[in-house]
């Protein structure tokens, strides 16, 4: 009879917690502004005005391409650069 008492008391103690959890107000939800997509977008920009040969298969415009698909992950912004690139090489 004790342990029966004591398994009720417990899943009564147990449901009050998660129940009182679930009602509970979520924390506010917006994600923080990423500190680095400002930096990226200028990196891009300043590569596509200023590089030598942007047509070229070279490691140069390789790792921009790479650093260009990251900064549209990050920022969500495309400056339809890549894509157009990779085809023109048959990549």
């Amino acid at each position: 009879m004790r342990v029966a008492a004591t398994l009720v008391a417990s899943l009564t103690l147990s449901t009050t917690v998660l129940v009182g959890q679930a009602a509970a107000a979520p924390a506010d939800t917006t994600p923080a502004a990423c500190p680095v997509v400002a930096p990226m977008l200028t990196a891009a920009n300043t590569w596509l005005a200023n590089g030598t040969d942007l047509a070229s298969a070279s490691w140069q415009n390789a790792v921009f391409h790479v650093g260009n698909l990251a900064m549209v992950l990050t920022s969500g912004q495309s400056n339809h650069k890549t894509l157009p690139w990779a085809q023109a090489l048959n990549y």
